[in-house]
């Protein structure tokens, strides 16, 4: 193949490129392979093989990189060939199907956009996309910036690589890391009439469960300060307020741990019970998670109550702020670990 050809190639979108057929041919070729020297012609097959997958690697590669110079975008950028590099993107990023370092590439180039908050065309691609690869996709992004895995993730990962590609794109003026992820969610869960069942699917439920009990920690930061928390928090009620409008998705909330754990805020429609019966329902909650869930809620607790609030106003503060629903349930659960 000449460098033109290759070069050409290279910027079409990879649903041209499919080998499939060609290979399906050699395959049958390579059945016929019979007498002396057979085994030669197989090898000779199988080294044919390997050098169309060196092929592939290489306009894939090219491909990556013609697309990455339009990575990341404004909504309203005008791009030629947008919608056919989103479909590519995508696809390289299916999971066993394509090299690690292909992959890693293709969702770095995803996730910086989600960090960037431009996600218009990301969302119309997702829309024609497989509803599975979809869900897979969605499970991906949770479980990389998932509160209880982030802490332990070790350097060179792909987990790893692909929080650093996104904090590159997140906006010095984010209050949270997180808050752009969580508004991903909801741009997903109100685009389309399956958009709340995927959402819920793809374990945001239990992302936000990991949210609440690490109390809104920001663990790409030094350190969270009490704004940052609530402006996550902030960002997660209003993702709530979506979710209890859709009937289908406010039975599934409702039959989740986090309905009787989250705070009542004014502005969600929960269900209001006497204290008395809050506390049995959240004591009831806690015996059903496992430690790590309430092993983080104590951690949180003692940051809250111990390290962001200094001693000589601890109280007032403490009598100040009792009425807020998200104190009460603090010391509720801090009386119920204590036994």
């Amino acid at each position: 193949m000449q460098r033109s050809q290759l070069l050409s190639i290279s910027t079409s979108t990879l649903g041209t490129l499919s080998t499939e057929s060609y290979a399906s041919t050699l395959q049958s070729a390579a059945s016929t392979f019979t007498g002396p020297g057979s085994l030669a012609g197989k090898a000779l097959f199988s080294f044919g093989k390997l050098t169309l997958k060196g092929v592939e690697q290489i306009i894939i590669s090219r491909r990556l990189s013609v697309i990455a110079t339009h990575f990341p975008h404004h909504n309203t950028d005008k791009i030629i060939g947008l919608p056919g590099m989103y479909a590519d993107l995508l696809e390289l990023s299916r999971i066993h199907l394509y090299s690690d370092s292909t992959r890693m590439r293709a969702l770095q180039l995803l996730f910086g956009q989600v960090a960037s908050r431009s996600t218009a065309h990301l969302l119309k691609a997702l829309l024609v996309w497989p509803l599975v690869e979809v869900n897979l996709l969605l499970s991906e992004l949770l479980r990389c910036f998932d509160p209880q895995r982030t802490s332990y993730l070790a350097e060179y990962t792909l987990e790893h690589s692909l929080i650093s590609s996104y904090r590159q794109h997140l906006s010095q003026w984010e209050d949270h890391s997180l808050a752009p992820v969580i508004d991903f969610l909801q741009d997903i869960g109100t685009s389309s009439e399956q958009g709340w069942s995927i959402i819920c699917d793809c374990g945001s439920l239990d992302f936000l469960l990991h949210l609440y009990v690490s109390d809104f920690t920001d663990h790409f930061t030094a350190r969270t300060q009490p704004f940052n928390k609530s402006s996550l928090s902030a960002t997660c009620n209003s993702f709530l307020v979506a979710v209890l409008a859709n009937s289908s998705a406010c039975t599934i909330f409702q039959s989740h741990p986090i309905s009787d754990l989250w705070s009542l805020w004014p502005m969600l429609a929960l269900e209001s019970n006497s204290d008395l019966t809050r506390c049995s329902q959240r004591r009831q909650v806690w015996a059903t998670l496992e430690s790590r869930e309430f092993q983080w809620r104590i951690s949180s607790i003692f940051d809250t109550l111990v390290l962001e609030w200094d001693s000589g106003s601890s109280m007032r503060k403490l009598r100040v702020t009792l009425k807020e629903p998200s104190l009460f349930d603090l010391l509720v659960d801090l009386l119920e670990f204590s036994g």
